[in-house]
């Protein structure tokens, strides 16, 4: 939509696994645009994740957009905790805007830049709503001085572990990684940030990191709660009304009525059974015919000896 490029793409796992480029003039400048594919987590267990990860690695983008699905808010802020330890620039677009409508709330997008001090750009993708204002932000990210980015609490930094994990990891990490996002996956108990800072540090400066490093499956749970309760902190302000409540129709509220919603699964399954017997009577003729056919098909025909009769 940026680029005026078309993509099969579809949401499903697998589906889009690809890193698209395209670009797009704006402001009299060339953005490159890179659409990485659709996750939601750094992880890198699948394709699409490994994809990702690797490109904000190794690439150093300029600017990341984080795109946010307000229909299932809490979910897509999930992502946007993994991916600001990175440090990399960032534009927050929270697309769908008219299905926070739908479903009885509001978003307030100037609370959400207040806390964390992000381009924050409403959208509704679909109506082609808010890609303008999209393009001017990115132009605006790209001619900051990195000095004037807000400083933010990270995910993670609550925890107990976490100052003396990015002490170790902050001098000696290998080139492109942020120290404040080895520190979280480390905590997490990522096999590959392990491994690679296995590799990396000197053994004495793994050992003792090793020593404070919790159990993976107990880093997993806590890590993953430090990052829900980071979404949390930042929702206070930013919705207004009761998310995942949607404005429902006449159906809606007939068919969830206590007595009348019975009724109504009662009357859908009666309807269901009838035309499922309706459909099947033409497949059923055949077999008819061949009943009242039957016993006129084995009668002898005059003329004919019978079986076993001697000719």
């Amino acid at each position: 939509m940026l680029t005026g490029g078309n993509q099969h793409v579809g949401n499903w796992p697998g589906k889009t696994v690809e890193k698209k480029e395209g670009t797009v003039v704006a402001g009299g400048e060339t953005i490159h645009v890179y659409d990485l594919p659709g996750t939601y987590s750094l992880t890198a267990n699948s394709l699409e994740e490994m994809i990702t990860l690797d490109f904000l690695i190794h690439e150093l983008p300029d600017v990341v957009v984080v795109v946010v699905d307000t229909g299932q808010l809490e979910r897509s802020m999930y992502m946007l905790a993994e991916v600001v330890p990175l440090g990399i620039p960032m534009i927050v677009a929270l697309n769908k805007m008219d299905m926070a409508e739908n479903q009885g709330y509001e978003i307030n997008p100037g609370v959400f830049k207040q806390k964390t001090g992000f381009a924050v750009i409403p959208m509704t993708a679909s109506k082609s709503e808010g890609i303008a204002a999209l393009l001017e932000a990115v132009a605006k990210i790209e001619s900051a001085e990195p000095s004037s980015i807000k400083r933010i609490a990270l995910p993670g930094e609550d925890l107990p572990q976490y100052n003396d994990v990015l002490e170790i990891v902050q001098d000696n990490r290998p080139s492109g990684f942020s120290g404040p996002w080895l520190a979280s996956k480390l905590l997490e108990g990522d096999a590959g940030a392990a491994t690679m800072m296995a590799e990396h540090l000197s053994p004495e400066a793994w050992a003792k990191l090793r020593a404070i490093l919790p159990r993976p499956e107990k880093g997993q749970m806590t890590m993953a709660t430090s990052r829900y309760d980071w979404v949390k902190h930042m929702l206070p302000g930013l919705v207004a009304g009761s998310p995942g409540h949607y404005k429902r129709n006449g159906f809606d509220v007939a068919a969830t009525h206590p007595i009348w919603g019975k009724l109504i699964a009662v009357a859908v399954l009666l309807v269901g059974m009838i035309a499922a017997y309706l459909l099947s009577i033409p497949l059923m003729i055949p077999g008819f015919a061949f009943f009242f056919l039957a016993d006129p098909l084995s009668r002898p025909s005059p003329g004919l000896p019978r079986h076993g009769s001697a000719p």
